[in-house]
């Protein structure tokens, strides 16, 4: 209990009294729970992203696709100041979403393994991953046994690389750090097969000169939503002012559009 002043309290004691009032306020303010507004805005939060075309990926140095100009558009709704936006490798990417506190990574496949590691604002659209070859090959699998004795590569920690958990001890499954090491793998007849998301190996096939005609998803693992993962302690009203900032931007036509322009 606090003692009881009186009015005509020693002056000098009335001094030592403000100092230590600013020192009290000092400490509550590096308190767990009593961090600023500004601590948990928005553009303080680390916004990263993957080699994911075309929702997310690196052009002429600039970071792009459907994805980005989605969290653009959803930064101008809140009327939130736009701010940087990092590429990294995907493994790399999902260690800083994890451990890193204020950090969002995005375009992120929302499962029940990863459910409760992060907080999810979304869909940014639904996916299917998938196992494609080249049709020369006529690979013929209708369940997981049938991979037995194929090489399969994939990205390293994705979705479709953890996907295969179950059938890693009748086949071999080869991580690398980008899609683009497979494909040419896969073209100089070092896989079997390559483990990512269907539109986007499509689209991969096509920026590397290739006929995706002469592919074909050869086994599908699972369709899944993507969505903007935050780190497991962002604050809650944060995540919810997003996600309602993110659904009016997805009702309006410019994301219709901007959808279609990715597609052509």
């Amino acid at each position: 209990m606090m003692p009881f002043l009186h009015c005509n309290a020693n002056p000098r004691n009335a001094m030592y009294l403000n100092w230590a009032s600013l020192v009290l306020l000092v400490m509550l303010t590096l308190l767990p729970g009593t961090a600023t507004a500004q601590q948990h805005s928005f553009n303080s939060l680390n916004w990263i992203t993957e080699e994911y075309y075309p929702y997310n990926f690196t052009e002429n140095g600039l970071v792009s696709g459907i994805s980005v100009d989605l969290l653009r558009m959803t930064w101008e709704e809140m009327q939130e100041p736009l701010t940087i936006i990092t590429a990294y490798p995907w493994a790399r990417a999902y260690r800083m979403a994890q451990t890193q506190p204020g950090t969002v990574l995005f375009s992120m496949a929302r499962t029940p393994e990863r459910e409760q590691m992060f907080k999810w604002a979304g869909p940014i659209a639904n996916v299917r991953f998938v196992l494609t070859a080249p049709k020369s090959r006529h690979l013929k699998i209708a369940k997981g046994t049938d991979l037995t004795g194929l090489r399969i590569g994939t990205l390293r920690e994705d979705v479709g690389d953890q996907l295969l958990d179950p059938w890693r001890d009748i086949c071999t499954v080869e991580p690398v750090a980008t899609v683009d090491q497979n494909l040419k793998k896969l073209d100089m007849g070092r896989l079997d097969l390559i483990s990512y998301e269907e539109s986007s190996t499509r689209l991969l096939l096509l920026r590397h000169g290739k006929n995706p005609n002469d592919y074909e998803t050869a086994f599908v693992l699972e369709e899944v939503p993507i969505y903007f993962a935050f780190h497991k302690d962002t604050p809650d009203d944060l995540v919810q002012r997003f996600q309602q900032a993110l659904d009016r931007v997805k009702q309006s036509t410019r994301f219709s559009d901007l959808v279609d322009e990715y597609a052509r």
